[in-house]
């Protein structure tokens, strides 16, 4: 313990941006400034971060090479990967509430989903019902991660192992699904997190008192493994488009620059660069 050092460190999007502006050739000079944003679209949360970057200047900052004032912070407590993949158990579960009935198969409630008919059978937070929802999210997994092998039985039925209340395993049950219900349900709760993202961001520019009118470019970082969704790249096309819509650009000219670039966190020093967080 003795040799055990803490330092003040920054969030995880922020630390995202160093490198990532750095890996992506970003070298501000001057009087030069870069505005960002970070969507970090991880496996439990969505964060989001906005700054500048921009050369060190004075005195106080001429230890370092790079300077990110960091003017903006939010995010969606329960977009991730793993949580979508939750969303979807559920309402499939849901849809076959009358096949777990007849069998007293559980599951577990989403936090963000409502209570419904039959749900106080159902719902359960018994390592069954965990087990259960477990089990179906497996089974989603290459379906939420667009394996290029994957695709649903034709029969439109999702056969996995459920157990029910008994600790009696069901081998082969049979669920009713639907692929175009499922990627609706993504689509949906997905861009609830992009159009709070882009609210987010209106809002950190505001309150540093920077107007989007003025600035030429912002670039906006999509971040982690959940980011590489067709759905959410698709989504940032849309809402960039109505932000340059309702800034008055032209149709073809944009103030924002939508760039996928995914990295390991790093530290304060990359490749001898030095940067402060301010």
């Amino acid at each position: 313990l003795s040799q055990l050092n803490v330092m003040k460190g920054t969030s995880e999007p922020a630390a995202y941006a160093l490198i990532a502006l750095k890996e992506n050739h970003f070298e501000p000079e001057g009087d030069e400034r870069i505005f960002y944003g970070v969507f970090d679209f991880g496996g439990g949360t969505t964060d989001f971060d906005f700054g500048i970057y921009r050369e060190a200047i004075g005195k106080k900052e001429r230890r370092y090479d790079y300077v990110i004032e960091h003017f903006g912070a939010n995010g969606d407590k329960f977009l991730g990967g793993e949580n979508l993949l939750e969303l979807l158990a559920f309402e499939i579960f849901k849809k076959n509430k009358n096949a777990l009935l007849a069998k007293s198969i559980q599951f577990e409630k989403h936090p963000e989903k409502d209570h419904f008919a039959g749900s106080e059978i159902l719902l359960s937070h018994s390592q069954e019902a965990k087990t259960n929802t477990k089990q179906l999210c497996i089974a989603l997994r290459p379906f939420w991660e667009e394996h290029e092998d994957f695709s649903f039985d034709a029969s439109g039925e999702l056969t996995i192992t459920l157990t029910d209340i008994h600790g009696v395993q069901h081998s082969a049950f049979s669920l009713d699904i639907d692929a175009d219900e499922l990627k609706a349900i993504l689509a949906s709760r997905i861009e609830r997190g992009v159009e709070n993202f882009f609210n987010a961001l209106r809002l950190a520019f505001s309150n540093s008192q920077q107007s989007l009118h003025d600035i030429n470019k912002v670039n906006i970082f999509l971040a982690g493994n959940s980011s590489q969704s067709s759905i959410v790249q698709a989504l940032f096309d849309k809402y960039i488009a109505i932000e340059n819509a309702a800034i008055g650009l032209a149709q073809g000219e944009s103030h924002f620059v939508r760039l996928y670039f995914w990295c390991v966190y790093p530290i304060y020093t990359i490749y001898g660069v030095f940067f402060v967080v301010i």
